[in-house]
């Protein structure tokens, strides 16, 4: 009965193995968010409005078939001889309509037009006509310059998302490994917390049995529980700690959530390496390395999205003036029929050319322009200052912030070496009477925390490497690249 139990046991633990699937390491957790992830898919879909914003603007440029059909009639009655005034006409229109990317507006179009007049004189005249008509600006959109502006200023907003979208991809890739090498200290804290755990529960114990031969007093026993206590307390808030950093994990890929991670590691020499050339890298830089950086294309295409937004608003306050034609190919006759047979055996042409012009009054429009001339040089400067000042700041303050990290983790090193020591000695010693219990508890919990401190150490230095990817996201350090 016991081996069957034992046997469905360990069927039932391989069976949740085997859903939970293969622990996630690192690789695989990036590998996860960039395939998908709320970050990502909130970037993709700003890359799609402006998109969509390109493609209402080159809709304007899309052919279009229409057509109409009115009935028009009057009552009103003709006061000077052989003046018709038309009564009952019917219209009818249909053609195609285009706008040109250079400034032009066309419309070719065939129409029949039919009509009497209110006296009685003329019954049923009917005309059909093809129509083409035409129109240039020459001022605002001389040859499409206005559509030109704000066609490459989409663009350029377009290709900044691109390049701003590219430095977020790495930012939410070194958010999920900060968290991920936050999670492998947690568990090694966890590691040397549960052996002094292990090591205060056996002092315990051997205090109990001691104390039950009189050869213990209470407070021995008392302060091992305390020291128990303490180190489960720690344990807990470690086990909190993972809970927080799990759910932050989660919320950047969700499609992680349950999964078992690993967190056992055995290359540190191979990261620590890692760190140090990239560090070494990093100090080799007297400039800032801008060619590392998607920021540089950020600023370029900012400067060249200003200059298209000027060049939009050139024209903004100034007068438009257009020309127009039209050219007609018509004929005319008593009915519909009539006119369609005169109109396929001969055609008499009309044709009309002219100007038309309209100008602002007043200063409100010059002011208007103005005013959105300073409102995106402004804009521009901040955009301009606050990226140099984000990608300077970076590059100049990580050296000293690593330096003091080294020196950190290295008398962190030190100290726990030398804690160690005293952590032996104290119990060699406690074993001979010599020191009291409450120093070999403090020296024990001393050099535990001394090496939960090395790792918290550790683990400042790679965020901090990490974190130089979010704004250099192209610096050629191995451990940038997965």
């Amino acid at each position: 009965m016991a081996k069957r139990l034992i046997l469905i046991s360990l069927v039932s633990y391989l069976s949740a193995i085997k859903a939970l699937g293969n622990p996630l390491g690192e690789k695989d957790l990036v590998a996860l968010a960039k395939k998908a992830n709320p970050t990502s898919q909130a970037l993709e879909a700003s890359i799609l409005m402006i998109e969509s914003q390109q493609r209402a603007f080159d809709d304007q440029f899309t052919s279009q078939w229409y057509a109409n059909a009115n009935y028009q009639n009057s009552n009103l009655k003709p006061k000077v001889p052989n003046n018709p005034i038309w009564g009952p006409t019917h219209h009818y229109e249909t053609g195609i309509r285009t706008r040109i990317p250079y400034g032009l507006n066309g419309a070719l179009f065939a129409y029949s037009d039919k009509r009497s007049s209110t006296d009685g004189m003329i019954n049923d005249s009917a005309r059909i006509g093809v129509r083409l008509r035409l129109e240039m600006d020459l001022w605002k959109n001389l040859l499409g310059q206005l559509d030109d502006a704000k066609r490459l200023s989409i663009g350029k907003r377009s290709e900044i998302q691109k390049a701003r979208n590219e430095i977020s991809f790495k930012q939410v890739e070194v958010e999920v490994r900060k968290i991920y090498w936050s999670l492998i200290a947690n568990y090694r804290s966890t590691k040397v917390t549960q052996k002094l755990l292990q090591l205060a529960r056996k002092q315990q114990k051997e205090a109990q049995v001691r104390a039950n031969l009189a050869i213990a007093e209470k407070d021995e026993i008392a302060r091992y529980r305390a020291q128990v206590a303490s180190v489960m307390a720690k344990i807990h808030s470690l086990e909190f700690q993972k809970k927080g950093l799990e759910r932050a994990l989660y919320q950047l890929i969700p499609d992680a959530s349950g999964k078992v991670l690993q967190l056992e590691r055995s290359d540190d020499d191979k990261v620590t390496s890692e760190v140090f050339q990239c560090t070494m890298w990093i100090a080799n830089q007297a400039k800032t390395p801008w060619e590392h950086t998607n920021y540089g294309q950020v600023i370029k295409f900012d400067e060249e999205r200003h200059k298209s937004d000027l060049n939009e608003l050139k024209h903004y306050d100034s007068i438009d003036l257009k020309a127009f034609s039209e050219f007609e190919l018509t004929n005319n006759g008593i009915g519909f029929e009539e006119s369609m047979d005169e109109f396929s055996k001969s055609q008499a042409n009309d044709y009309l050319v002219g100007v038309s012009i309209s100008m602002p009054l007043g200063s409100t429009l010059s002011d208007s322009k103005d005013f959105q001339v300073k409102a995106k040089a402004a804009e521009l400067a901040s955009n301009i200052a606050n990226i140099r000042a984000e990608v300077d700041a970076r590059h100049a303050s990580i050296q000293g912030m690593i330096d003091l990290l080294s020196k950190l983790l290295e008398s962190q090193k030190e100290n726990s070496s030398q804690l160690n020591l005293v952590q032996k000695g104290s119990e060699r010693r406690y074993r001979q009477a010599r020191i009291p219990v409450e120093v070999l508890i403090q020296d024990q919990n001393a050099a535990q925390a001394s090496e939960i401190d090395q790792t918290n150490a550790q683990l400042a230095i790679i965020h901090e490497v990490l974190d130089y990817f979010k704004v250099f996201n192209k610096a050629p350090c191995s451990i940038n690249k997965l």
